[in-house]
């Protein structure tokens, strides 16, 4: 009985042992498992750090783009604005200029009117004619000044409005 004992104590022995080894190896291949995993998780949190921070790129990028659209969105605003006066200004220039066109024509065509009439003898009618003379002399020496002035003022907006025009280009291709 005694063998038998020994005998039975020596499977269960072998048996725990074997238990033991087959827990050893299970525990192993879990760990390699695990060890995978992790290596798994850090590469992915890796990649999903470097997608933030791509993904916050393109979102700071987007927003500067934004910015700039808007900026040259209020800048054209603006220009529209400026040129609206512009043209507002000119067109008041245009009226007044027509204005001393048409007073100047009618000075003429009353100074015509008074050569053709025997003044020489009337004082008062040569007085008003030399008085017509001088005023039509000043409306058209006033005439030649606006002319000036709105030719000046033409090429300076053309040269404003070419520059406005380059620097949208820059900031459109800037974008």
């Amino acid at each position: 009985m005694e063998k038998e004992y020994f005998w039975r104590i020596l499977k269960e022995h072998k048996e725990a042992a074997s238990q033991l080894e087959d827990q050893r190896k299970e525990l192993e291949r879990r760990e390699k498992l695990l060890q995978q995993r992790r290596a798994l998780n850090d590469s992915e949190r890796r990649k999903l750090h470097h997608d933030r921070k791509m993904n916050a790129r393109a979102t700071l990028e987007q927003k500067k783009a934004d910015e700039s659209m808007l900026r040259l969105a209020e800048e054209q605003k603006n220009q529209k604005e400026s040129l609206r006066k512009k043209i507002i200004q000119l067109e008041k220039e245009l009226e007044k200029k027509q204005a001393l066109e048409l007073e100047i024509e009618q000075m003429r065509g009353a100074l015509k009117t008074m050569e053709h009439m025997d003044v020489d003898e009337d004082v008062d009618a040569k007085k008003k004619m030399d008085e017509i003379k001088q005023n039509l002399e000043e409306k058209e020496q006033e005439f030649d000044d606006v002319e000036v002035l709105h030719q000046a003022l033409v090429v300076k907006e053309r040269r404003n409005n070419d520059e406005v025009q380059e620097a949208r280009k820059e900031l459109v291709n800037g974008l």
